[in-house]
C-alpha cells in the first residue's frame, strides 16, 4: 500500500475505510464531511495513492488487493469490477439475512464472476505490459545500435535493413 507521509488521507486513522468508501463509489463530498478531510485531498489520494485498492467483505477471509491506476483503461475496468463485486457481496449478505436464498446464490455467482473477470483482465494487462516493455526495450536497442554505427554508413545501412527484415 502506498503511504505518502504528506497525504492527509494516507496518514488518516481510518485510511482503509476511506479507501473502501472510494472503491464503493461514495461521493468525495459526502466522504469529506464524514472523514474530516477536504474533497481536494481525497481526490489527490484517489488519483495518486490508490494504485492498490482493497476490496473487503465479511465473506472474505482476507482483503483482495486490486492494482489500479485511474488514468489507464485497465485501471478503470478493475475499479468498475471492484465496485460490482462489492455491490454483489452486499446484495448477497442482505438476501441471506432476509432468508432469500435464491437471490443470495445468484449474488454469490455474480461476485465470483467479478473476481474471474478481474483476474483474467489482470493477466491480459500484465502480458500486454510485458509486450510493450519488450517493444520499448527493442526500440532503444535498435536506436543505440544504429547510433553506434553512425561512423560506418555501409554497416549502418546493412544493420537497418536486417532489422527491418526481422520485423
Amino acid at each position: 500500500m502506498i503511504i505518502n507521509p504528506r497525504c492527509k488521507v494516507c496518514r488518516h486513522k481510518d485510511r482503509l475505510k476511506i479507501d473502501e468508501a472510494i472503491i464503493a463509489g461514495q461521493t468525495l463530498a459526502s466522504l469529506s464531511s464524514k472523514a474530516g478531510v477536504s474533497e481536494a485531498s481525497l481526490h489527490r489520494h484517489k488519483t495518486r495513492h490508490m494504485d492498490i485498492q482493497i476490496i473487503t467483505s465479511s465473506t472474505l477471509k482476507a482483503p483482495i488487493r486490486v492494482p489500479v491506476k485511474e488514468d489507464t483503461h485497465m485501471g478503470n475496468i478493475a475499479h468498475r469490477v471492484g465496485s460490482l463485486y462489492l455491490k454483489s457481496v452486499r446484495l448477497m449478505e442482505k438476501a441471506e439475512k432476509g432468508g432469500n436464498l435464491s437471490v443470495a446464490v445468484a449474488a454469490n455467482k455474480q461476485a465470483l464472476n467479478c473476481l474471474e473477470v478481474y483476474f483474467k483482465s489482470s493477466e491480459v494487462a500484465y502480458s500486454l505490459k510485458k509486450r510493450i516493455d519488450a517493444e520499448e526495450s527493442m526500440a532503444k536497442l535498435r536506436g543505440a545500435v544504429l547510433e553506434a554505427l553512425a561512423k560506418f554508413p555501409e554497416a549502418k545501412l546493412a544493420v537497418a535493413r536486417a532489422l527491418e527484415a526481422s520485423q
